[in-house]
This record gives C-alpha cells, sequence and structure tokens, in this order.
C-alpha cells in the first residue's frame, strides 16, 4: 500500500512549467494509475492530496450508462473512465 500512496503524491503535484502543467491537467497519468491499480488484489476507493482526489464508484457494466457528454458538468472532471 505504501507503493500507491507514494504513487498518488507523485500524482498529485503540479509541475512548474506551463507546458507540463497543462499536460498533468489532461490526467492521463491518473488515468494510467487507475486502470494498473483497478486489477490490484487492493484498489483506491477514495483519496484526497494537496491537488488530486480519486473516487471510485463500482457499478455492474450490466446496469452502467455511458455519461452525457453534453452537462455542464463535462468541464469539471478530467474524465468519467469505464475500466
Amino acid at each position: 500500500m505504501t507503493d500507491v500512496i507514494n504513487q498518488l503524491h507523485t500524482l498529485s503535484i503540479p509541475p512548474d512549467d506551463d507546458s507540463s502543467y497543462n499536460e498533468w491537467l489532461e490526467a492521463a497519468d491518473v488515468i494510467r494509475f487507475l486502470e494498473t491499480n483497478q486489477k490490484d488484489n487492493e484498489f483506491v476507493l477514495y483519496a484526497a492530496l494537496s491537488h488530486a482526489y480519486i473516487i471510485t464508484v463500482t457499478v455492474p457494466l450490466s446496469v452502467l450508462k455511458p455519461p452525457r457528454t453534453s452537462s455542464r458538468f463535462s468541464r469539471v472532471f478530467a474524465r468519467v473512465t469505464m475500466l
């Protein structure tokens, strides 16, 4: 679990330069982390760090509906990913 905490800490630190910062906002590293982490025996359900929040909700695929992309909240959340 310590490795997961270290990974989350690293992911939550915003870069200093503008180019890297804009890339960091895209949260691609976080998506890769979540894709890998959800296959582990223990996975992150909730994490709150200085610049990052992760809330995991597990839902059976049979009842899952794709998110509405026209929602005004689509800009607020980086991504909704079905893993």
